[in-house]
């Protein structure tokens, strides 16, 4: 696995103090759009891409999870890369096993140790389903909310600072948001994001309750689908781009953040080019389509027209053939 009260519109992407774009989030704290996720990244890998990514390529987020199981690797990458810890936004899960109130803040408590951190920028709860219950299971539904009570408790108590979802489901969401015990909205959903898999109904459901998308799988793991996609090809040539780099371009000017993953420094550089030209030197160019975007005022701000915008997204089969990851639809 790689995702309340009244609904609000998300926050609009803004300047942040470091380097980097930034979105604002309804806990009122602002979150890097372009992220390092660490996925089967190894202790070495982590050593070697950490500090490249957030020294010389201006990342200032990292996404890791309690099934990683590299968190502690990370912490300590942090720590060597020589960037300030208020500078970097850590992102950690909680792993599925740890659902329920007090089992999900001690299994936070813990993480914190694993990092070496005083506080998480972002916890999320991984997965909408409790580890080895049947999906089926209704008591699913109970688990999440008690769980979330139990991040609550950790923004009161300091431990965290933004709280959210992954592979939440709209339905999840609604369930979750409308209950009467959920006094902080989720800030976040982390879910796949692609072209071929764009997931509409969580994004509007996302929408509705003022979440803001955090998009992981991005480039459909690399499938030849759509990264050979003759249209793709077309596009990201006219802009100069690889199809890679095309890619997060289009998941960044509809709004999404992302979090490409890669052992490679090379490919660390390369998935950072899409950020510095929506950034365009000292405006946005998000597209209209995105909530809350601003035009871009930058002459160098690289923007896809609302055509190529479309074409890539009609990509999307409109099932879950696209769909890389997990299914979260089978969670009650």
């Amino acid at each position: 696995m790689a995702s309340c009260g009244a609904a609000t519109s998300a926050g609009a992407a803004a300047w942040g103090p470091a380097v980097s774009l930034r979105v604002g989030l309804s806990s009122g704290h602002e979150m890097p759009m372009l992220g390092l996720g660490t996925y089967q990244l190894l202790p070495e890998d982590l050593a070697r891409v950490v500090p490249h990514a957030l020294g010389a390529c201006g990342y200032r987020l990292l996404d890791t999870a309690a099934v990683y199981k590299n968190e502690a690797a990370v912490g300590e990458a942090i720590r060597a890369s020589g960037v300030p810890r208020e500078e970097v936004f850590v992102t950690t899960k909680l792993h599925p096993k740890d659902h329920g109130e007090e089992r999900a803040y001690e299994a936070a408590l813990a993480a914190l140790g694993r990092l070496g951190l005083d506080y998480i920028d972002l916890l999320l709860v991984h997965w909408p389903g409790v580890a080895k219950r049947s999906p089926a299971d209704k008591g699913n539904a109970a688990a999440r909310r008690s769980t979330w009570s139990g991040l609550q408790r950790l923004v009161e108590d300091g431990k965290a600072r933004s709280i959210g979802v992954s592979n939440y489901t709209a339905a999840h969401l609604d369930d979750l948001c409308e209950w009467e015990g959920c006094t902080i909205r989720p800030a976040v959903n982390q879910i796949e994001v692609s072209p071929l898999c764009q997931q509409r109904e969580i994004q509007a459901g996302c929408r509705r309750w003022g979440v803001h998308i955090q998009a992981y799988a991005s480039l459909a793991q690399g499938s030849d689908a759509l990264l050979l996609n003759p249209a793709v090809a077309s596009i990201a040539a006219k802009h100069a781009l690889s199809p890679s780099q095309l890619c997060l371009l289009w998941a960044l000017q509809q709004g999404f953040s992302v979090i490409p993953r890669s052992r490679s420094t090379l490919r660390v550089t390369s998935n950072a080019l899409p950020h510095r030209l929506v950034r365009g030197g000292s405006g946005l160019a998000l597209s209209a389509k995105a909530d809350g975007a601003r035009e871009a005022t930058a002459p160098d701000a690289v923007a896809l027209a609302d055509d190529e915008l479309d074409a890539i997204s009609a990509l999307d089969p409109g099932d879950d053939s696209g769909r890389q990851c997990w299914n979260p639809n089978t969670v009650a």
